[in-house]
C-alpha cells in the first residue's frame, strides 16, 4: 500500500510539472479504499486535488486548462512505470511473481471534474470512519451460509451473495490495515509540512491563511502604510544606498536614479494583483 500511495503521488507530481499538460505543483489529499461492493480485495487510491496548482517560483495559481485536470492515458501509463520500478528495487521476490502481462496492460485511472469538492470530500469520508461492512446487517441463512446483500453498480439494484461463515470472515479480515498505517494522506503543498506554500495558495486564491491558535494570538495584520495617523510626524523611508526620503516625496532607484512610482501593496492574505504593463 506505500508503494501504491508513493508511486501514485509521484506520477501525479510528475505530468502536472510538464509545462505541456499544467506546469505546477499539486496539493493533493489521498484515501484508500480496499474493498468493492462484494467484499473482494480491490486496492485503489481516491485523490481530492484543487483544479490547478502553484507555479514552480510559488507566485502564481495555475489553473487547469481542460474540464480534467490530466490525461488518465498518460497518467495510468506512468504510474504503472514508477510502481513496476520500486516493487522491483524493493520488493524483488514479489515482482518477479507478478506475471510479465500485468505490466503490459493499462492501468486504468480515472479523472473527473468535482465541482468545489464538497461532495467528493462529504464521499470520501465514508471510507475513512466505516469498515468494509459499515452498519449493514449479514443475514443467516437456514442452511448454515451468510447472505450479503450489495447493490449493482450498472443496475443499481439490490442484490445478494451467499458465502460460508469462514469464507465471509477471510473477506472481512483482509481489508483491516496494520497498525499504525495511514489510510489518509496528503502530498504537495497540502502536507503539514508545506504550510508556508499551502498559505500562499490560499493567499493567491483570495482565501485567509491558516494559522495555528497561538499564531492567531499574536498574529495581527501590519498597518496600511497609505493611512495617515493624525498627529504623526511624516515618516522617513531609507533606502539601501542610504539616502533618507521624506514623507510625500518619491524614492529614488538606487540603480536608475529615476524616481520610483507605488503601484499598490500586498499584505497577509490578500491576492497578489500584477500592475498593468505599458503596450
Amino acid at each position: 500500500m506505500d508503494l501504491l500511495f508513493a508511486a501514485s503521488a509521484q506520477a501525479l507530481q510528475d505530468l502536472a510539472a510538464n509545462p505541456r499538460r499544467l506546469g505546477a505543483q499539486l496539493g493533493m489529499l489521498g484515501v484508500l479504499h480496499t474493498w468493492s461492493r462484494t467484499l473482494l480485495f480491490h486496492p485503489h487510491i481516491h485523490y481530492l486535488i484543487p483544479g490547478g496548482g502553484l507555479s514552480p517560483d510559488g507566485r502564481r495559481w495555475v489553473t487547469a486548462r481542460k474540464k480534467f485536470l490530466l490525461h488518465h492515458t498518460a497518467l495510468g501509463d506512468h504510474c504503472r512505470t514508477l510502481f513496476r520500478a520500486r516493487l522491483q528495487k524493493a520488493h524483488p521476490d514479489l515482482f518477479r511473481q507478478v506475471p510479465a502481462k500485468g505490466w503490459q496492460r493499462h492501468w486504468n485511472v480515472g479523472c473527473q471534474a468535482a465541482g468545489c469538492g464538497e461532495n467528493a470530500l462529504r464521499y470520501l469520508a465514508r471510507y475513512v470512519f466505516k469498515t468494509a461492512t459499515a452498519n449493514r446487517k449479514v443475514t443467516l441463512l437456514p442452511a448454515g451460509k451468510l447472505r450479503w446483500t450489495y447493490r449493482e453498480s450498472k443496475t443499481r439494484r439490490f442484490t445478494a451473495i451467499r458465502l460460508e461463515p469462514w469464507d465471509w470472515m477471510s473477506h472481512f479480515l483482509q481489508h483491516i490495515l496494520p497498525r499504525s498505517f495511514a489510510r489518509v494522506r496528503t502530498f504537495g503543498w497540502l502536507h503539514p509540512a508545506a504550510k508556508v506554500r499551502a498559505n500562499r495558495a490560499r493567499a493567491l486564491l483570495r482565501q485567509q491563511p491558516i494559522l495555528s491558535p497561538a499564531e492567531q494570538e499574536t498574529w495581527h495584520p501590519p498597518p496600511d502604510p497609505q493611512v495617515e495617523r493624525p498627529g504623526a510626524e511624516p515618516p522617513e523611508n531609507k533606502m539601501p544606498d542610504g539616502q533618507t526620503i521624506a514623507a510625500g516625496s518619491r524614492p529614488q532607484c538606487p540603480r536608475c536614479r529615476k524616481a520610483m512610482r507605488l503601484v499598490g501593496t500586498w499584505r497577509p492574505g490578500q491576492a497578489m494583483h500584477f500592475p498593468n504593463r505599458p503596450p
